[in-house]
Parts: C-alpha cells; sequence; structure tokens
C-alpha cells in the first residue's frame, strides 16, 4: 500500500485535459424494488485519479533521469528518493509548502549537504495528516506568492517576502523593514542560498522522513560554499507527487 504525501492535480491535468469528468460529485442513490445501490463517485473518482496517476508516472518513467544526474537541466522529469522535511509559508490564507533534504551527509544520504533537494509546491494538495509547521507572512505586503508549480516562486520579491517571513517567526521581537526594491534583486543562487538557510533554522534534520516520486526540474546549478569544501549543488524542483518511502537500510 503507497501513502501520498503530496498529489499535484494540476500537472495530472497537464497530462489528462478531461480529468475534471472525474471530479467528485454530490452522492447519488438508485433505489428498486429489491435493493438500495449506494453510488458513491467520490470514491470513484479517487480510484479513477489513482490509476490516472499511475499511467501518468508510467508514461513520465520513460525518459525520467535519478535527480542526482549531472546532465538534469530546468524542464525535465526526475525520480527522487530522500529524506525530506517540509515547512508550510502561509500567506493569505494560501499556503505554500517547500520540501527540504537533510543538510548532512549521512551512510543512507551521503550526499546530504553537498547536494541539496527542494521542493515547491501548493499547500493545496498537501495530503498528509500530520500538523506541518507553519508559518505565517507578515501583514503589510503587498507581494502575493506565486501559488502555481513554475519558477515564479524565487523571484526576487518572494525569495525576499519568505526570508522576511522567517526572520519574523524566529525573532518576533526584531523589526526588520523591507529594503528598497533595488536592494532585493537577487541572482537565485543567492536567493536559494539564504531561503534554504532560513528553512534549515527552522527544522529539525533529525524529523526528515525518508520519501520519493517525481518531479519537474525548475532549476539544477552549482553554488559556492566555502574554500575548503568547494561547491555544493540545488536541485529544485516541482513534485508531481510525494509518497513515504522505506530508508535504504529498512528491510
Amino acid at each position: 500500500m503507497r501513502e501520498l504525501v503530496y498529489l499535484s492535480d494540476r500537472k495530472l491535468e497537464q497530462f489528462l485535459p478531461t480529468l475534471r469528468s472525474f471530479w467528485p460529485r454530490p452522492k447519488i442513490n438508485i433505489k428498486t424494488q429489491l435493493v438500495e445501490i449506494g453510488l458513491d463517485p467520490e470514491l470513484d473518482a479517487q480510484k479513477n485519479r489513482l490509476k490516472q496517476l499511475a499511467r501518468v508516472i508510467a508514461h513520465i518513467e520513460k525518459s525520467a533521469r535519478w535527480f542526482l544526474d549531472l546532465q538534469v537541466t530546468a524542464g525535465q522529469w526526475v525520480h527522487f528518493e530522500a529524506p525530506l522535511n517540509y515547512l508550510v509559508v502561509n500567506r493569505d490564507n494560501s499556503d505554500q509548502v517547500f520540501f527540504v533534504d537533510r543538510n548532512f551527509a549521512t551512510t543512507d544520504y551521503p550526499t546530504g549537504g553537498t547536494t541539496r533537494l527542494i521542493l515547491h509546491c501548493s499547500g493545496t494538495h498537501l495530503r498528509t495528516e500530520n500538523q506541518p509547521l507553519r508559518v505565517a507572512a507578515p501583514p503589510g505586503d503587498n507581494v502575493t506568492i506565486d501559488n502555481g508549480s513554475g519558477a515564479g516562486v524565487f523571484a526576487a520579491d518572494n525569495i525576499e517576502l519568505l526570508l522576511r517571513t522567517l526572520r519574523t517567526q524566529r525573532q518576533p521581537s526584531d523589526q526588520d523593514h523591507r529594503p528598497p526594491p533595488a536592494a532585493w534583486v537577487e541572482h537565485l543562487s543567492t536567493a536559494a542560498t539564504k531561503l534554504l538557510r532560513a528553512i534549515d533554522a527552522q527544522l529539525y534534520p533529525e524529523t526528515a522522513a525518508w520519501m520519493a516520486g517525481y518531479a519537474r526540474i525548475t532549476a539544477s546549478f552549482a553554488v559556492p560554499t566555502s574554500p575548503l569544501e568547494g561547491t555544493a549543488r540545488y536541485i529544485i524542483a516541482s513534485p508531481l507527487y510525494i509518497e513515504y518511502a522505506k530508508p535504504p537500510t529498512a528491510i
């Protein structure tokens, strides 16, 4: 039995334009003289969605690369398995979710820290029963977080909003003011580095759970770390689905 953490209806629709026909409808009861037959379109819709997901995965896996492949580029599909934590940022009653991998190496995840996986997606389709860490955006901002699956979420203004949100959550007494717009136009690698540091400061890497799935690459690039460590690689992607997985050492 597979346990889903996240499933993007928007990405399914990209492959399945008629998927809306499977969406839930009011329950219908058909009565006959001998028996009352209960039809539950919601349950049927759920089964159909999972069948369609299996078909989409079968299509994607024909060309998908392993997420650590050095040749992956923006727009490609990748398969991933990694220990992940996630953080929900709330803005105007709309949630943006960031899944990030563990930031240090272990025997079962030797690339931890040297390669960082960042999955960004809408909180609308988060399917876990656990209550995620939710960070509320401070009032008074006019910047809207992009809840789509594109790279817009990593625009400089959104990065600044997210960083200010996290700083406000960590240090409520800190009266942080937004700098002039010209001061917060940053290169993607710099902004992503700051975002990762802010998210890592909110999460406990020991609580990361092994998860797997398929995602479309938003960006993949190397960033300098230190003279001794050299560079780290950031893989930023938007997932089709995420499910719980067994750790490599599990029997």
